[in-house]
């Protein structure tokens, strides 16, 4: 199956919106990397399916959604799986504690040039 032109820009152009739409059900840089890539395969494979000249986005997002959906449901049969509650718990913390931590690099750094 060859991709046509309109809908490989359709689909590059959406990347980063699609992304956002993700990281946002997800919460999580890494899992919207990762169901994006699977998003963008399913895109790919069900080219046939889209009829040029309608909403590519809204499409789009529809099929993300349901590989957002599936991927929730491989990731709940894992042993250890955050609940997202437990995200945003855990959230604030790691940033508080990147922000002190850069803060002495700043410093660390200071008295080092000072030597």
């Amino acid at each position: 199956m060859e991709l046509s032109e309109e809908f490989i820009l359709e689909l590059t152009q959406s990347q980063q919106r699609l992304f956002g739409f993700l990281f946002k059900r997800l919460a999580d840089r890494e899992q919207a990397r990762e169901v994006l890539q699977r998003t963008n395969l399913v895109l790919c494979r069900k080219a046939d399916n889209f009829e040029l000249g309608t909403n590519f986005k809204a499409w789009a997002m529809t099929v993300a959604n349901y590989e957002v959906m599936a991927y929730r449901k491989t990731q709940a049969r894992e042993r250890l799986v955050f609940t997202d509650e437990v995200f945003a718990m855990i959230g604030p913390e790691d940033d508080e504690v990147s922000a002190g931590q850069s803060d002495r690099l700043v410093h660390l750094s200071h008295c080092l040039q000072g030597m």
